[in-house]
């Protein structure tokens, strides 16, 4: 009978070190999966920073487009004014309107003008000297506001923008960052 107890015993405690080993080979494969999620959720998500900080903002008012070369950002003109701390006004500047098809932005010495379904941008300096400047896409209309591309806003905003090429990590810098 004694014979028979000790066998019992042996068998639980050689099944002990295998129900162990199971359960850290599913810890590890839970943890693995966790991090490679936490990998796609941080590469999926667009981040926005201007002068070297996150600016949750703007990630709200961008529109991006598929396109046959990929994807194509654009930027509301008036919105974006507002975040870089300068004037949005619908209309043209000249006339004094409120023309929906027109938009212009004005910081302290120079004022740009942008027209709906043009690529032109005219800037106005402190000194009346009118520059035309051509941009690569049309400023177009969606929603009773105008878009612009990455181009457009650079002209506009003296800023200069970094962007991969899914646009998933994009840097502003304004010209008081940069001097």
């Amino acid at each position: 009978m004694e014979l028979y107890d000790e066998q019992v015993v042996e068998k639980k405690k050689s099944k002990m070190p295998m129900i162990i080993g199971v359960c850290v080979a599913v810890l590890i494969i839970i943890t693995i999966m966790i991090i490679i999620g936490i990998i796609y959720l941080k590469n999926s998500i667009t981040t926005i920073q201007i002068d070297g900080k996150r600016n949750y903002e703007i990630e709200k008012i961008l529109y991006l487009e598929k396109t046959e070369e990929g994807l194509e950002l654009y930027i509301p003109i008036i919105k974006m004014s507002q975040i870089l701390g300068y004037e949005g006004f619908t209309g043209d500047y000249k006339d004094k309107s409120e023309d929906k098809t027109k938009c212009h932005v004005k910081c302290e010495n120079e004022i740009a003008m942008f027209t709906k379904d043009s690529n032109k941008l005219v800037k106005i300096t402190e000194g009346s000297e009118y520059e035309y400047i051509e941009l690569d896409k049309a400023v177009f209309e969606k929603e009773g506001e105008l878009y612009t591309t990455i181009d457009g806003i650079e002209n506009a905003f003296n800023i200069l923008f970094s962007a991969d090429n899914k646009y998933k990590n994009i840097k502003i810098y304004t010209m008081e960052y940069l001097v």
